[in-house]
């Protein structure tokens, strides 16, 4: 093999890597998005489904990144449930809670779904770059 078959062989792999990691992103941004809604529905009162919807997955242009995370326009209080808050009056005073405390302990929808899926996207990652390589270099 020359060294310019060589390196044609490596632009074919270069593209077909950034193809399967742009499929790899979307798969696992699903996998988050559907992860993070199950989450909701186990833990949280969402009676009016404002959190299940401000659910919203981005993938990068190129494929780069897959983010999960909520639409600000949508639940604007989404980081209370997610991170936990006091629990204050109208008039700012701190009211005490059934638990006797005044924290409301968050919920960890979305932080959860990243270390529940952390194994599973681990390897997902591995079959896609297995795949490739084992296409290309055989």
């Amino acid at each position: 093999m020359t060294l310019s078959e060589l390196a044609k062989k490596f632009d074919t792999f270069y593209e077909a890597f950034r193809e399967g990691r742009r499929e790899y992103m979307e798969t696992s941004g699903d996998k988050m998005e559907t992860q993070v809604k199950a989450n909701i529905a186990a833990d949280v009162n969402d009676s009016d489904g404002t959190l299940t919807a401000a659910v919203t997955k981005a993938v990068g242009t190129g494929g780069g990144y897959a983010a999960v995370r909520n639409n600000w326009h949508i639940a604007r209080h989404a980081h209370l449930v997610e991170n936990g808050h006091w629990m204050r009056g109208h008039d700012g005073r701190l009211l005490t809670l059934k638990n006797g405390g005044s924290w409301v302990v968050g919920r960890k929808m979305y932080e959860r779904a990243i270390m529940e899926l952390k194994d599973e996207l681990v390897a997902d990652a591995g079959k896609m770059t297995d795949k490739v390589v084992k296409e290309h270099f055989g």
